[in-house]
């Protein structure tokens, strides 16, 4: 049977019509596949700048938090500081003040507007210098000068008294009513520490021995002796002792040490005397010579 052109032409256009059909189908999955995998890419690559954008404010917020943390350490330690400097500032003028109200402590002194060693207060600053000699005397070793000094000072900060009394203090509690030039010798860096720091003027530092034997006048005749021991120590100059004892005072016990030290006051007349006749002498022969 022979096949109608025309069917064949009808089902060869059928064909082709599903080829193409075909081949759209084909391309559109193809395209949206495409499309898919272009979308994808787009989205991560916005995904990713947003992450990036997140990433960066995280760390920019991190970056201004340690900033703010580093900036408090560094107000709080600054502040620290301060305070420390602030603190040794206050010592410094805690120590200056002390200063200041120790020399007007020795003007009171000088004006006679001090305590007396008859009051209380310094019986019993006496008793309390007493004691630490004692406590050290039985431990069977001396306490140092620095130690005791401090000690010394804070009793006198305690009960505001002058560097006279505070010398007269030391001679009550070192050597009660038994004051010999052996016993001072002994002592000696005690009483330089006392009369140098602050430097007191020879008239106080004879004023507090003279009215220790007001106190204790049995060993009064021992005071020419003490006296040397205090000039062979360089604690009293020559000629400002020899010019405190012929001036004529009337504070309490001059009068009295005035005429004990007599012996020690002569001696060191005599020995003047004997330096100036032997410079003379040397004077004379060398003038001979020449």
């Amino acid at each position: 049977m022979r096949e109608d052109p025309a069917q064949n032409e009808k089902k060869a256009k059928k064909n082709e019509k599903e080829r193409e059909g075909q081949n759209d189908k084909k391309n559109d999955k193809k395209n949206d596949k495409k499309n898919d995998k272009k979308n994808d890419k787009k989205n991560d690559k916005e995904n990713d700048k947003e992450n990036d954008k997140s990433i960066l404010q995280n760390d920019k917020s991190i970056l201004q938090n340690d900033k703010k943390d580093k900036k408090e350490k560094k107000k709080k330690k600054d502040k620290k500081k301060k305070d420390q400097d602030e603190e040794s500032g206050e010592d410094d003028d805690s120590d200056k003040d002390g200063d200041a109200e120790d020399s007007r402590r020795g003007s009171k002194a000088a004006e006679g507007a001090d305590l007396t060693f008859t009051d209380d207060v310094i019986k019993e600053s006496v008793a309390r210098v007493r004691k630490l000699t004692q406590e050290a005397e039985g431990e069977g070793k001396p306490m140092g000068t620095e130690k005791f000094f401090d000690e010394v000072r804070m009793i006198q900060i305690q009960n505001s008294f002058s560097h006279t009394l505070r010398l007269y203090v030391v001679l009550g509690g070192c050597f009660g009513d038994d004051l010999l030039p052996k016993t001072l010798k002994a002592t000696m860096p005690y009483v330089k520490k006392m009369v140098s720091t602050p430097p007191m003027v020879t008239e106080h530092i004879l004023h507090a021995f003279e009215v220790y034997y007001v106190e204790n006048p049995q060993h009064r005749k021992q005071y020419p002796m003490c006296l040397k021991e205090l000039y062979d120590s360089d604690v009293l100059p020559e000629a400002e002792l020899q010019e405190h004892y012929s001036s004529s005072l009337g504070t309490e016990g001059f009068a009295e040490a005035k005429a004990a030290a007599k012996p020690f006051l002569e001696w060191l007349a005599q020995e003047d005397s004997e330096s100036e006749s032997g410079s003379d002498e040397a004077s004379d022969v060398d003038g001979g010579d020449v």
